[in-house]
């Protein structure tokens, strides 16, 4: 029953169709109430707001307690809200010619580690296929080795060995100091081939 509940619905619309609903939940919670405030207003004589005016000037109690309660809750509103994140700037950085594989010296090598079978290796070259890789793709140091040894020390040592010019190039790039970048993100060769560290969220000193 699953199985067609899938066919006959995409799980990507059910999917985006709740992160609209809870992003703008609270519009429409309060859309119906806004419609009939504005119904109940419009029926009002000028009598009916003459009366209402006197029972909000002798109960200030009441228009008090409502006004902290309206001003709790929109600041609850506004706190509570995701924050923009601004990229003010990235810097990449282009490997040696070296370093350059294409997709048979990748798997030559990923056969050398002895870590994968051929059906691994059928599949890691589907996969470098429809990846869109080219056969001059940039790939770590580690990778080039005649017996591959992708870790997270080798990782590391790459990151540290390129984040200074990466860094100083955004720097330079942005007309910023380095003390005005708060935090900075990194994706290395066990995650992405390709490693690039970027500077964002730029607070001056």
């Amino acid at each position: 029953m699953l199985s067609d509940f899938k066919q006959s619905v995409k799980l990507k619309y059910v999917k985006l169709g709740y992160h609209y609903l809870v992003t703008h939940g609270m519009y429409l919670f309060l859309t119906p109430f806004v419609g009939v405030l504005v119904a109940q207003v419009s029926s009002l004589s000028p009598t009916d707001l003459y009366l209402l005016w006197d029972h909000l000037r002798f109960n200030l109690i009441s228009v008090i307690l409502c006004s902290t309660l309206l001003v709790f809750l929109s600041t609850i509103y506004f706190l509570s809200r995701p924050r923009p994140v601004y990229l003010v700037d990235f810097a990449c950085h282009k490997s040696e010619d070296g370093l350059k594989c294409s997709r048979k010296t990748f798997i030559d090598r990923s056969r050398l580690t002895g870590l994968f079978n051929e059906e691994n290796l059928e599949f890691q070259t589907r996969i470098l296929e429809r990846s869109g890789l080219g056969e001059t793709t940039y790939v770590p140091e580690t990778f080039m080795k005649l017996q591959p040894n992708p870790s997270m020390a080798a990782a590391r040592k790459e990151g540290e060995n390129r984040d200074v010019r990466r860094h100083r190039r955004a720097v330079r790039q942005n007309e910023s100091k380095t003390q005005e970048c708060r935090n900075s993100g990194r994706e290395l060769q066990p995650i992405q081939p390709n490693p690039f560290a970027l500077c964002y969220d730029r607070q001056p000193l």
